[in-house]
């Protein structure tokens, strides 16, 4: 079976057309929405139907690995019992063409404006990255709000970021973290590990390393490399934990291996010096090459060395 899978974000309602043998070689038709994107998967779900053929509908829900391409799933004739998929499509991300770009934002500010909270959040994220319009950050802020105020975690972790950064908004690192704690309270991965680094630092916040290790330890369950990452530092420093080095090269590993170029070189470091994982400069070098080739310093420092 092939699937073509038409992408305008990670957030986006899609549609998803197979042709192919599911049952007796029949054609059919499915169209889904894309309802969860946590550590590099997106989660989509949805109705099929057959325009011909002996099974006349059911549902489906899939998981998309932004890196591979699979997906993997399942499906249900009649809205009976599940079976398994798995599906290597063939993507086309539509935000690469303009005129699909201008047709996401146009479609984005309808819903937004008729207070659908997260095409609120997806013209947010379109208004700050200047895809399908002109970049305009206070755009971005009001937007953001205004998912945010409807308890819109994407709205939420954007919210955030933007008052961590001054950005189309005033500086607020207060409102930062309560933005980001917001979405935290409702299981976003990404706003935990914001958190998370946020207690670390006491950016907006008291500092607090036990906070820091709870919301670290939430995110990083759910696979985001940024506080894999952050476990591995505080692991290997003994910051808010009891040091230990075989746990910062446990972490370091899993961020490593989601292409987290500070993982990465962190890793080589750990190789290099036989910390938590035994001593190979093969290891070393291979990571520190890793993080090299998408400009990382001390990697960069590492390779020369080695």
């Amino acid at each position: 079976m092939t699937l073509a899978v038409h992408l305008e974000t990670c957030e986006l309602v899609g549609e998803y057309i197979t042709e192919g043998a599911v049952h007796n070689d029949a054609k059919s038709i499915l169209r889904g929405s894309i309802v969860r994107v946590e550590g590099g998967l997106t989660t989509i779900h949805g109705e099929w139907y057959h325009p011909e053929g002996p099974f006349s509908n059911g549902d489906f829900m899939v998981e998309w690995n932004n890196d591979t391409g699979v997906l993997q799933g399942w499906w249900s004739e009649s809205y009976g019992p599940k079976n398994k998929w798995t599906w290597t499509p063939v993507v086309e991300d539509r935000l690469k063409d303009e005129n699909q770009s201008k047709l996401f934002f146009s479609e984005c500010c309808l819903r937004a404006a008729n207070g659908h909270p997260q095409a609120q959040a997806n013209l947010a994220r379109l208004f700050l990255q200047g895809r399908g319009t002109e970049k305009n950050p206070e755009r971005a802020a009001h937007w953001s709000l205004k998912a945010a105020l409807q308890d819109n975690a994407d709205g939420q972790i954007l919210l955030a970021h933007l008052h961590l950064k001054g950005e189309g908004i005033e500086m607020d690192f207060e409102s930062a973290a309560d933005w980001s704690m917001r979405a935290a309270l409702q299981g976003n991965a990404h706003a935990q590990a914001l958190s998370a680094h946020l207690y670390l630092e006491g950016i907006g916040v008291a500092k607090d390393l036990d906070q820091a290790l709870h919301w670290g330890k939430l995110s990083a369950g759910q696979g985001n490399d940024a506080a894999q990452e952050l476990l591995a530092h505080m692991y290997f420093d003994g910051n808010g934990v009891t040091q230990d080095f075989r746990q910062a090269a446990h972490w370091a590993k899993l961020a490593a291996h989601q292409n987290n170029v500070n993982a990465q070189a962190f890793l080589a470091t750990l190789y290099l010096a036989g910390h938590g994982v035994k001593k190979d400069e093969a290891m070393a070098l291979y990571w520190a090459k890793k993080a090299g080739n998408r400009g990382h310093k001390g990697a960069l420092e590492i390779v020369a060395r080695l």
